[in-house]
């Protein structure tokens, strides 16, 4: 049986509990397709702390988008990518632009962080530029780094 990516970006993130980490290493060992795809992973996640770290600007709450906002009320999934791997989250997207959107959810995002908003047809990678508390959700505004239709 081999290891599901989900549980590969969690292991190099350190999410995983400890025989979960022992059980992943030791198939490591005997597995060149996982340790392929472990690789890959690793690649990857470089390559999105990389592009938080050249993208860096203090975040502030103030809109400062420049192209004009569509209002939207759609269901999406937020999945934090970096400084760690999160579960999917539940969210709506309130409104989008050219290069950004507001999102709502439940729980706080820390601004510079990496996240995957997944919609029904397409993945949006993005960065949190901003995230303030409404009431009891927080508007989180992001930054559009590339998008990806979904198969």
């Amino acid at each position: 049986m081999h290891v599901r990516v989900d549980d590969l970006e969690l292991y190099l993130s350190g999410g995983l509990a400890e025989a979960a980490t022992t059980e992943i290493s030791t198939h490591m060992a005997v597995c060149a397709e996982c340790s392929g795809k472990l690789d890959e992973t690793r690649d990857f996640l470089d390559r999105l702390a990389g592009l938080s770290q050249s993208q860096m600007v203090k975040p502030s709450p103030a809109e400062r988008r420049q192209s004009q906002r569509i209002p939207t009320n759609d269901p999406a999934r937020v999945k934090l990518l970096h400084p760690s791997v999160s579960e999917p989250l539940p969210a709506r997207i309130l409104d989008v632009s050219k290069d950004g959107m507001k999102v709502e959810l439940a729980s706080a995002l820390e601004p510079g962080a990496i996240v995957e908003v997944l919609f029904k047809r397409f993945l949006a990678i993005t960065e949190v530029r901003y995230c303030v508390q409404i009431g009891e959700v927080f508007h989180a505004g992001v930054l559009i780094q590339d998008v990806f239709p979904k198969a």
